[in-house]
């Protein structure tokens, strides 16, 4: 077994982890209670008027090694708060840096998958629009669509056959013209060119 004065200057002078310094600290506080106890017991024996000169004299240097032995425990445990109350910051902020980094990432994935469906998106509920007015429905010239909170709000504003987003986040979207097939599906046009037949 390592002699706890081994292991109290370990947890002091290494990076340990925060539970192994209040193992330390822990085992460092019942070795300066028993200190003190024997401490106690060694003061009485030293005081006892019925002890020989012998016994008294084993008591008072016994007295003074507890002494110095409390004294040093007393410095260790001290120190040993001030290294557990770091670590456990240091720990603590690790752990808040890797959620931080871990969401971060887990949004940058859901952005990226969005913007990649989000024209695909778009062309769905253009074809729709263009579908109702065949229908006969009526499609507001300024219809706006619910807002996708990205970095910024989002949303598409329909002119004429045209749609295109209006905001910083999908300004990278020109407008384009949208053909719908009778399926639904739709091909994406570019300006005087005619549309191929959707398989």
């Amino acid at each position: 077994m390592i002699p706890l004065a081994n292991r109290i200057s370990d947890a002091l002078r290494n990076i340990l982890p925060s539970s192994t310094v209040a193992a330390v600290l822990e085992d460092t506080d019942a070795a300066l209670h028993q200190a003190k106890d024997k401490l106690a017991r060694h003061r009485a024996s030293a005081l006892d008027p019925l002890a020989d000169e012998k016994a008294v004299t084993i008591a008072r240097k016994e007295i003074e090694e507890r002494t110095f032995q409390i004294a040093r425990l007393t410095e260790a445990k001290d120190r040993l708060h001030q290294r557990f109350d770091e670590l456990l910051s240091s720990e603590q902020r690790a752990k808040e840096e890797a959620e931080r980094q871990a969401l971060e990432e887990r949004q940058t994935l859901i952005r990226e998958q969005f913007r990649m469906e989000y024209p695909l998106m778009a062309n769905r509920i253009a074809a729709l629009c263009q579908e109702m007015k065949a229908a006969g429905l009526s499609v507001h010239p300024n219809l706006r669509l619910p807002q996708i909170d990205l970095d910024a709000p989002a949303h598409l504003v329909s002119t004429g056959r045209y749609y295109h987003p209006v905001n910083e986040m999908a300004s990278a979207y020109p407008a384009i013209d949208l053909k719908p097939d009778r399926s639904g599906r739709l091909q994406v046009v570019s300006e005087g060119t005619e549309p191929e037949s959707v398989k």
